[in-house]
């Protein structure tokens, strides 16, 4: 079981999880509720430069697509290939299997700029009404 308070969250409903120098990146369990069932994801390949606040993908649902939009700068190290065949696992377990990508962050300071798990909550509430 994943720790929410141990995530950082943009605006943008992407989570980051630091791991060592790297951050693990995947998108929240707000987007299930918004978008339903995931049929297909867009991702960078390993080596690809992600820029903050950037699009760096899109997830596709039966209802529309959604851009995902970079939380911070840096290398993709990794993708998620068991998202390819199972795109649905981003909104079974978005924050443990179906995660997106694991990045080498180019600026640490962007991190300062992510929100903490009870500011996401009051972000995603206030979105919801």
């Amino acid at each position: 079981m994943v720790d929410l308070d141990d995530l950082l969250f943009s605006e943008d409903h992407i989570w980051v999880r630091l791991e060592g120098k790297n951050a693990r990146i995947g998108v929240t369990n707000f987007l299930k509720k918004e978008y339903g069932e995931i049929t297909a994801v867009d991702l960078p390949v390993k080596g690809e430069e992600l820029e903050k606040d950037a699009p760096f993908g899109e997830i596709e649902s039966f209802q529309k697509s959604f851009d995902l939009i970079a939380p911070i700068s840096g290398a993709v190290l990794e993708v998620n290939a068991n998202l390819e065949d199972e795109p649905g696992l981003i909104g079974e377990n978005p924050y443990q299997e179906g995660w997106l990508l694991l990045v080498s962050p180019a600026d640490a300071n962007e991190l300062q700029s992510l929100l903490d798990f009870s500011e996401y909550q009051k972000e995603a509430a206030e979105e919801e009404e």
